[in-house]
């Protein structure tokens, strides 16, 4: 087990990506987000073991997020499709900011 001491410094989030830099990205990223994944949404059973049982639990930037009934796994559903997310990381300027700033 580590012991840390009174001098151990504590990493934050904030230390790890600069703060203006990362407002900008989840600006941009509320921008693409819709322009990218509104159509082609594609409803998926459980990713962790295929059960088609869930319930919903709470929504991130318009995806719902479901739990499986049986092994209460956590997933998006529906969710965009592979041709989306393809174009989403190769055009957005979401992505492209990240790759350069964070």
């Amino acid at each position: 087990m580590i012991k840390r001491s009174e001098h151990t410094p504590q990493l934050k989030e904030s230390a790890m990506r600069p703060t203006e830099s990362y407002a900008r990205w989840l600006q941009m990223l509320e921008q693409d987000l819709p322009h990218y994944f509104s159509k082609d949404l594609v409803d998926v059973a459980c990713t962790g073991c295929g059960a088609t049982r869930s319930k919903p639990v709470f929504t991130k930037f318009g995806f719902a997020y479901k739990q499986c009934m049986k092994c209460h796994s956590v997933f998006v559903s529906p969710r965009p499709s592979e041709a989306s997310l393809d174009r989403f990381y190769t055009h957005s300027k979401s992505f492209k900011f990240w790759k350069k700033n964070i």
